[in-house]
């Protein structure tokens, strides 16, 4: 062997690679054949027993003897069979090869590597024949592990470049401690090895892009049309950062990997808009690109509801010198985890692996964040440092309507002209308490009181029976109704148009609508305790105990006939404390990501 070849222990690595991705690829077309021989055989066993095909025995046999004396013929694909008047048509399966201009398993995973050398200023190797650039390269790698065994930054960017796909800690652990124990070769074999007989993902043939401008990190969001509080806070703040600074996106996709954002996932996250989703001419980008932020900031704006996205993330703050910090809504899975669903709860609960990793946290509301407190107070039990964690409160922020707009929307908006309009805003769920909100309603229109009752959410978890007893409401001849996806202009005009809005959540993070209703000048009533009296606090609200009927009751008679009281909130309305979605962006930002560690 000459000196610039690669050591044969490397060879040996790269020539089995090599072959368990042939035999994977092998594996996959021999399934999808066997997939299809079953649905035709299928298809034919079905056939055979109808009766068209017990009809038509007669034809097919003569068919046959007419055809054992003819000439045999030859019909190109796509050219038009006798009697027929379009072109034959032939199925075909998407091909198992990777898709054009992505490399090929082999080659990516060189490229993988000689990324993680140029990230330690190791010159790559300067074999070009495809046959000795990926043992040259697991060489190359191998000798810089093992000048470094302790390093765990080094160890946690080659286990990606290996395994192509984003560690655990448990994977780091031991990875590294077999570094330091067997040795850098044999450590290296052992991932390449477990990463050949895995399942195989397109990661195998992505590229490794290190990132070292500031990362956020919005899946979820990226992932769903809808527009609740949550979103609403990851898009408001994601579009100004993407305008204003320098950050890329990253979503968590298969294979365990972080990858850049498709078109359409990169809209969800920054400009959405609901029922108006435009047209992308490229659709679902192939992900070709593993993005590995690098000794930066990864700024999570949202509850991480995939387990392994939040223990990938856990592990890059814990073995690399990223720093992690995120953004926190509320505590009401542990508190209330009745009020939730079984997906709900468990994925709002796998952002605890991200929060007690984080750096730095930010919560929407003062109340969340004595919560949190004393949530990641157990942190320090498991020898943990607390993450710092600063309050930014909500913007206060809202669009005047157009005298037309609001004209337009009053149609839409008043089941029965003329009735002043009682507002609820919130999606349709026990925890918001809309039940309390109808009955309240309902003891009032039997004492006489002349009013309209609209709530405007999206259906959620056990909605059926609020819906109920809304449509038995309506039998009885109450005016109620729900309004169930309204865009955002017909939502702002709601707020301007009713006379008051009811918010009495029996827990909240922060009570959005609390805060839209103050800005557009309508009174609120809402729950007399934590964020959303912080929230009221302003002017503008009555709080009140929201299991009370008695006292939800009085609160609406009170501002239903009596203008002079309605008066008084609106003129107490904190206009000095109003704060728009750009100073919020701007205030997380700076403790997100300017904040100096400690």
């Amino acid at each position: 062997m000459s000196s610039d070849e690669p050591a044969e222990w490397a060879a040996g690595l790269a020539d089995a690679f090599t072959y368990q991705e042939d035999v994977r690829a092998t594996r996959r077309e021999l399934a999808r054949t066997k997939r299809r021989a079953g649905a035709a055989e299928k298809e034919l066993s079905q056939l055979r027993r109808s009766l068209w095909w017990r009809a038509s025995g007669p034809i097919r046999r003569r068919s046959r003897k007419r055809a054992a004396g003819a000439p045999k013929r030859t019909i190109e694909v796509g050219a038009p069979e006798p009697g027929r008047r379009g072109p034959k048509k032939v199925h075909v399966d998407r091909p198992h090869a990777p898709q054009a201009g992505l490399p090929s398993p082999a080659s990516a995973l060189s490229q993988r590597i000689c990324s993680v050398l140029s990230a330690y200023n190791v010159p790559a190797p300067a074999l070009t024949t495809a046959d000795f650039r990926l043992p040259a390269a697991i060489e190359a790698v191998s000798a810089l592990v093992s000048s470094r065994p302790e390093d765990r930054e080094l160890a946690w960017l080659t286990f990606i470049a290996i395994a192509a796909r984003f560690p655990r800690s448990e994977d780091m652990l031991r990875f590294h401690t077999d570094i330091q124990v067997a040795g850098a070769p044999a450590a290296i074999a052992h991932v390449l090895a477990n990463q050949t007989d895995a399942k195989g993902s397109w990661a195998n043939t992505a590229e490794l892009e290190l990132v070292s401008s500031v990362v956020v990190d919005p899946t979820s969001t990226a992932h769903r049309d809808s527009h609740t509080g949550i979103q609403r806070v990851v898009r408001e703040t994601t579009s100004r950062w993407l305008d204003q600074r320098s950050i890329a996106l990253m979503v968590w996709g298969g294979g365990h990997v972080f990858r850049p954002p498709t078109p359409v996932e990169t809209w969800r996250s920054t400009d959405f808009v609901p029922k108006s989703r435009p047209k992308f001419d490229n659709g679902q980008v192939h992900p070709n690109r593993i993005r590995v932020p690098w000794r930066t900031v990864v700024v999570v704006p949202e509850p991480t509801s995939q387990l392994g996205r939040a223990q990938a993330l856990e592990c890059l703050a814990d073995w690399s010198t990223n720093e992690v910090t995120a953004i926190f809504y509320d505590a009401i899975m542990y508190m209330l985890p009745e009020t939730l669903n079984d997906s709900s709860r468990i994925g709002l609960s796998n952002f605890v692996p991200t929060i007690r990793s984080a750096k730095r946290i930010s919560t929407i509301s003062a109340s969340v964040g004595i919560d949190l407190v004393h949530l990641l107070s157990a942190v320090e039990n498991l020898g943990l440092a607390m993450p710092r964690i600063e309050s930014n409160l909500l913007p206060i922020e809202a669009p005047t309507p157009t005298r037309a707009q609001l004209e337009a929307d009053r149609n839409r908006l008043e089941g029965v002209p003329g009735l002043p309009i009682v507002l609820s805003v919130g999606s349709i769920e026990p925890r918001k308490n809309q039940l309390m909100t109808l009955r309240a309603a309902q003891k009032l229109w039997r004492e006489g009181l002349q009013f309209q009752l609209l709530f405007i959410g999206w259906g959620s978890w056990q909605s059926d029976g609020i819906v109920a007893e809304v449509d038995r409401a309506r039998e009885e001849g109450r005016p109620v109704r729900i309004i169930r996806r309204a865009d955002e202009p017909l939502l702002w005009s709601a707020y301007s148009i009713a006379r008051i809005s009811v918010y009495i959540s029996v827990a909240e993070g922060y009570g959005l609508p609390i805060a839209e209703s103050l800005a557009t000048g309508t009174p609120v009533i809402t729950s007399n305790y934590g964020s959303m009296a912080e929230v009221a606090q302003h002017g503008g609200a009555l709080t009140v105990d929201p299991r009370s009927l008695n006292e939800v009751s009085d609160a609406m008679r009170r501002l239903l006939t009596d203008d002079a009281a309605v008066e008084k909130l609106i003129g107490d309305i904190g206009r000095d404390d109003v704060r728009t979605w750009d100073d919020y962006a701007t205030e997380t930002w700076e403790w997100l990501v300017n904040a100096q560690s400690d």
